[in-house]
């Protein structure tokens, strides 16, 4: 009995150690969205999109920022187009 149960504590501690479980986890699916945000900032065609980086960062945080571009509506005015990719694991939409 006294090798029985100390096998079973070395194998326990196998388990804890290598990250092993005992008892399986059911871990969601990771889905990976592509967001598209427009922002109303004027910025200027031709520019480095370096003004629109720095615009998009802190609307899409904590998600990384693709590409930023300066784009202009049908009516003349500008705004900057943010793309980045967001990760949920429960189905919710994070673009929001």
């Amino acid at each position: 009995m006294a090798k029985f149960l100390g096998l079973l504590f070395v194998l326990l501690a196998i388990a804890i150690v290598s990250d092993m479980r005992i008892v399986p986890m059911i871990y969601g699916t990771n889905t990976t969205l592509e967001c598209n945000r427009d922002i109303n900032h004027i910025c200027k065609l031709g520019d480095p999109d370096l003004e629109c980086m720095l615009t998009c960062l802190p609307r899409a945080y904590p998600h990384y920022v693709d590409s930023a571009t300066c784009k202009l509506h049908k009516n003349g005015t500008s705004y900057c187009k943010c793309l980045f990719k967001c990760v949920t694991n429960d189905g919710t939409d994070c673009c929001k």
